[in-house]
């Protein structure tokens, strides 16, 4: 991989993360069924493409966590929680978004 597809790769991977990260903050709040919906789209995309990426750097403790979290927010089979059970899973997932973006970086630099 050159220099500027790693560069763009870690620039869609902060977008991704970043937006991944604002939609799960936002969830606390009493919103419409589609805000959800729509959350779980980005975020297991999110964690899917954050798997694939650890997966390359031969990371399979990352690989395997980002693939978890996908699976709890994938929309095609979605898990059915309780709003204060949620508001946890989307605290610990913000968590570990932006921890997986900044390990990424890291390995991107080495």
């Amino acid at each position: 991989m050159s220099h500027s597809e790693m560069k763009l790769d870690f620039k869609i991977t902060k977008i991704l993360v970043a937006i991944s990260s604002v939609l799960l903050i936002f969830a606390f709040l009493d919103l419409p069924y589609f805000y959800y919906q729509i959350s779980r789209i980005v975020v297991s995309g999110t964690s899917f493409f954050l798997s694939y990426n650890f997966y390359l750097k031969k990371k399979a403790i990352g690989a395997v966590v980002m693939f978890l979290l996908a699976i709890i927010f994938n929309p095609i089979i979605p898990i059915y929680m309780n709003k204060d059970t949620w508001i946890i899973f989307d605290i610990l997932a913000v968590i570990i978004l932006v921890s997986a973006e900044k390990i990424l970086s890291l390995l991107n630099k080495s």
